[in-house]
């Protein structure tokens, strides 16, 4: 104890999926580790909720393709309980009139599918090489920590290029800076012709942001998505979404650590220039010699440590950045199965993306720009009750949204055009499943504001950042502050605002975990 202070080892701020890495982490080290989590339930974006205390949703995140195999093989996740129901998941994009694309990853097969249906087979796996290639080249420099640049932005700019110097593979770079640079809609102009398909890749390009596919740089946010997924391809986790953070509390749990709930950090405590611990919102105050922060280094640095801290260039960087998410959730509790016209049920059980076609993402984008609604929305669906049943009562299914292009602030406020949001985005999913309202029990909506206010995801942001080739690697979220360390003594930022970014990966947590590690291995910090 510290007075009447509480004291660990280490604290952890944020129960979100990469805090709990982190803390799982400094665990297995020895330490003993408190996690903050300002909400009632831990996991962040990758968190369960109950409808109706029957119905076990995913509140946000509803499917995982990038969990790192280092994390899962270095905590020993599948011996403490963590498996998937389903992996390998197809992906569906739906046609307006019925000629809808199924892809399951497998070049042969998909390029056979898509001949048949006119539907550039040959054109789909020439592009679909080049992704992949360009994904492992750059593959290599997201699961490793990024080097560490110098603190002004132009030097971490020639950083950067020095990383992509030293890669190996010349031909295989160029390739790669080739493509980065594009807008993805210039890319998919230049080799494929079919409107699904284009709807689909544009999708998949800028989900999570306010980016439109005319922007450039989108062509690396798909290289980007492509570099991390793993090899287990699209999966859903046995016992829902939540499933992940479930089995790092009771991993932390059994290395003496301790999770809190419902525990909001008010402020972080200063020794002189060295944090020392953490006041909540109720009063209560805990100490370590250790904090990592999985909240938004913004919010981490200026909220609750404060500018005074930092460098004034640093604290007017950090001022200046703007949340960027997009995306609004719907989920929804249904007493059976809806009726797609023209899938099979191992297709409804896939990854649905409703994209017609580029321009019609394009349209959504500019839409939420402006702050309106998008006409058409776009849109990814998953049926998580098609492999695992235990999710709602026997015969009942959860289908979950993920609204693509939706503005943090829309015109006429979100009070007044809630409803008119939502029937846009059910009237999208009748069109290709015209039984779909028969069958829903009960719902919850969460805008982009909602995931700001309910899971604490600043701005609707999961990312925690934008995901553009300056923002990443020796850049994320600023050069000083890439290499998980902060000005602050014995403060380390953990979340998705680290390299390499957002989506349930694990690496920012797991990587701030062994920075911390090593620095007191050579007996002081980075």
């Amino acid at each position: 104890m510290t007075g009447d202070r509480q004291a660990y080892d280490a604290i952890v701020i944020g129960g979100g999926h990469n805090g709990l890495v982190a803390a799982a982490y400094l665990g297995r080290a020895g330490k003993r580790v408190l996690v903050l989590e300002a909400g009632g339930i831990v996991g962040g974006g990758a968190l369960a909720a109950e409808l109706q205390h029957k119905y076990t949703l995913p509140a946000v995140s509803h499917l995982m393709d990038g969990l790192s195999a280092s994390v899962v093989k270095d905590l020993k996740l599948a011996r403490h309980g963590f498996a998937y129901a389903a992996s390998g998941l197809p992906t569906v994009a739906l046609d307006p009139d019925g000629r809808h694309l199924v892809l399951t990853g497998n070049a042969k097969d998909d390029e056979a599918f898509l001949s048949a249906r006119g539907q550039d087979g040959a054109k789909w796996t020439a592009f679909a090489r080049k992704l992949e290639n360009s994904a492992a080249w750059l593959s290599p420099l997201l699961n490793r920590p990024p080097l560490v640049a110098a603190s002004s932005s132009a030097r971490g700019k020639l950083m950067a290029r020095a990383v992509l110097a030293e890669a190996s593979g010349e031909r295989a770079r160029e390739a790669f800076l080739s493509l980065a640079a594009k807008s993805v809609s210039d890319w998919v102009h230049e080799e494929l012709e079919a409107p699904l398909l284009g709807g689909l890749v544009a999708f998949d390009a800028t989900l999570g942001s306010t980016d439109a596919p005319y922007d450039a740089g989108t062509a690396f946010r798909l290289i980007y998505r492509h570099a991390l997924k793993a090899k287990s391809g699209v999966a859903i986790p046995r016992g829902g979404i939540g499933a992940l953070a479930e089995t790092l509390v009771a991993l932390i749990e059994g290395q003496r650590g301790e999770v809190w709930a419902e525990a909001r950090a008010s402020r972080i405590l200063m020794d002189g220039t060295t944090a020392c611990g953490v006041v909540l919102d109720n009063g209560i105050e805990v100490s370590a010699p250790l904090i990592l922060s999985g909240a938004a280094p913004r919010e981490t640095l200026l909220r609750l440590v404060g500018a005074r801290y930092l460098e004034a260039d640093l604290a007017d960087r950090l001022s200046l950045g703007k949340a960027g998410g997009a995306t609004a959730k719907i989920n929804l509790a249904l007493d059976g199965m809806p009726g797609f016209r023209g899938l099979t049920p191992e297709q409804v059980g896939g990854r649905i993306v409703i994209a017609p076609s580029l321009d019609e993402v394009e349209e959504s984008a500019l839409s939420a720009r402006a702050g309106a609604l998008p006409l058409d929305p776009v849109m990814e669906i998953v049926m998580p009750t098609c492999h695992d049943d235990s999710l709602a009562p026997s015969g009942h299914h959860i289908m979950s949204i993920l609204v693509h292009q939706v503005p943090y602030e829309i015109e006429g406020g979100w009070e007044a055009r809630r409803e008119e949001f939502v029937q846009r985005a059910i009237r999208a999913v009748c069109r290709y499943a015209p039984d779909a309202t028969d069958y829903i029990l009960a719902g919850e909506v969460l805008t982009p504001p909602d995931l700001e206010t309910k899971y604490g995801i600043r701005g609707g942001d999961w990312h925690q950042g934008g995901l553009n080739p300056f923002d990443l690697l020796g850049l994320r979220p600023e050069p000083e502050l890439a290499g998980y360390a902060t000005p602050v003594n014995g403060l380390y930022l953990c979340g998705a605002g680290c390299h390499p970014g957002g989506g349930v990966t694990g690496l920012p947590g797991k990587f701030a975990a062994e920075t911390v590690l090593e620095a007191e291995a050579r007996g002081g910090r980075t």
